[in-house]
């Protein structure tokens, strides 16, 4: 896939996960190194049954979720001697850590054997211990030194040293629980509400009709008595060439009347 249809798919990733509000899996919390000084009494054949202070070192992660293990890695100077010489492979350890706060127990650790061979007097170097918690709630998980033991396998046997830890020992660590429920989350953004259409408001219609007006002038018959030249008056009804333009005038009128409704009747119909 080339760079911009990378880049692309990314994109469209990033968003499908803000629309539905789907988070991107948290990063594990990151171990933190602590240092603690713990008195300790070795017994035979490693110790001499005297109190001695050793200095432990671990890496803890500060934060967790309830329901998920937590992976934790301490180890202990512990200051004692091999006693002869030791070939590799021939001496492990392993300890406890008392778990107090939201919940109580005890943590099992444990350390491979040693990779290198040891000399007799030589400070032993044991690889670290490593175990595992689980919190089942939320609060707080107080991790504390316990009780060690110095394994040496010889000769198909093995010799084990019992370190007791002093009962005031300080605190190692300390874990914070919460849940998953508290990491927050992306939230779908909201799509904007379009605004509303404008509903159209209705063209007032204005309608004219034109009524023709009739003329009384018209309707009217004239009697017009018409005496002709050197006769005598028959009584008889006629029109005499004098009277007929008061009725040409008001055809003429009737007509312009009409012709005025019918074209305001053309304009309201074709706009023009």
């Amino acid at each position: 896939m080339n760079t911009p249809a990378r880049l692309l798919a990314f994109a469209l990733l990033g968003t499908l996960c803000s629309l539905t509000g789907i988070a991107p899996a948290a990063a594990e919390p990151s171990p933190v190194t602590v240092q603690a000084t713990v008195s300790y009494t070795c017994q035979a054949p490693l110790g001499t049954g005297a109190a001695a202070a050793m200095q432990a070192t671990a890496n803890i992660p500060t934060t967790a979720m309830a329901g998920k293990p937590v992976a934790i890695e301490w180890n202990l100077t512990t200051g004692l001697l091999a006693v002869d010489d030791r070939p590799a492979g021939s001496i492990a350890q392993r300890a406890v850590l008392t778990v107090s706060g939201s919940q109580s127990g005890t943590i099992t650790t444990s350390s491979a054997a040693t990779t290198s061979a040891l000399t007799a007097g030589q400070a032993l170097q044991l690889p670290p211990m490593k175990g595992t918690v689980t919190p089942d709630r939320t609060g707080s998980l107080t991790l504390t030194p316990g009780n060690l033991t110095v394994t040496i396998t010889h000769n198909g046997t093995q010799q084990q040293t019992l370190c007791t830890v002093d009962a005031a020992a300080p605190a190692l660590a300390t874990i914070t629980v919460t849940t998953a429920g508290s990491t927050p989350t992306a939230t779908p953004s909201a799509s904007p509400t379009p605004p509303p259409t404008p509903t159209p408001k209705p063209t007032p219609t204005v309608t004219v009709t034109a009524t023709p007006t009739r003329s009384t002038t018209s309707e009217s018959l004239v009697q017009t008595e018409v005496t002709p030249k050197g006769g005598a008056s028959t009584g008889g009804g006629g029109l005499s060439e004098a009277n007929i333009w008061p009725y040409a005038a008001a055809g003429a009128g009737l007509l312009l009347v009409i012709g005025l409704g019918l074209e305001i009747r053309r304009k309201r119909i074709h706009g023009y």
